[in-house]
């Protein structure tokens, strides 16, 4: 074997999560702990640049933090990408790779990414937008939960049936978020103004999280 070799498949050892015992355990271990607390440290970076105050105050640190998580994980992803080959699951130089960025945790990584390089050149309000993406690098630490890890595997086997229920459940939405609005829209034009304010007071309803300002009147509504 190859230097070259041994050096992409230590590589994939240490990142991937599946591997268990080995020489490489403990490396991988410590790899993983720090990409999580990483991960964590930047949700939380994140939430407090919104804030005005610490953001006038300590925008400089929490740019070079941001700065060094991109680099951080574009070297995370780089090296997955580089490295999956070693697996079974993903074998073959290109198709084994293209796999591999089609999975989902692949995916999540690179979403965690996506939003710093995009920004660029945007305009400043859309930037923000995409920047304030950055709190679902909390996702990219579902890799490092077994219980999460297996939450994904549900999703992906039982896809068909969720697909179903989400698009019965928006058809539903709709349909009962029209009716309201052609029953409440003479009573409550301010209320049920559109079908998007119906479906509005359809959501908040559902998920018992209504402030109480779009409540049917009428007997009909």
């Amino acid at each position: 074997m190859t230097l070259y070799r041994r050096l992409r498949e230590t590589t994939w050892k240490i990142l991937s999560t599946r591997s268990s015992g080995g020489r490489h355990a403990d490396t991988s271990t410590v790899v993983s702990a720090s990409i999580f607390a990483l991960i964590l440290l930047n949700v939380i970076a994140t939430i407090l640049g919104t804030v005005d105050r610490i953001k006038a105050e300590y925008g400089a640190v929490l740019g070079v933090f941001e700065i060094f998580s991109v680099l951080v994980f574009t070297v995370e992803y780089v090296l997955r990408v580089w490295s999956c080959v070693e697996s079974e699951e993903y074998s073959g130089a290109i198709t084994g790779r293209f796999k591999f960025v089609r999975s989902f945790y692949a995916v999540i990584d690179l979403a965690a990414i996506a939003p710093f390089y995009v920004s660029f050149g945007l305009d400043l309000r859309f930037a923000r937008v995409l920047r304030l993406l950055r709190v679902f690098r909390l996702v990219k630490a579902a890799r490092y939960f077994s219980a999460l890890r297996m939450f994904g595997e549900v999703v992906r086997r039982k896809r068909e049936e969720i697909t179903v229920s989400l698009a019965l459940l928006g058809m539903l939405t709709v349909v009962t978020s029209s009716l309201m609005y052609y029953a409440e829209r003479a009573a409550q034009p301010e209320v049920f103004s559109s079908i998007p304010d119906a479906i509005w007071w359809s959501v908040v309803t559902v998920t018992t999280v209504g402030y109480g300002n779009a409540t049917p009147v009428t007997v009909l509504g």
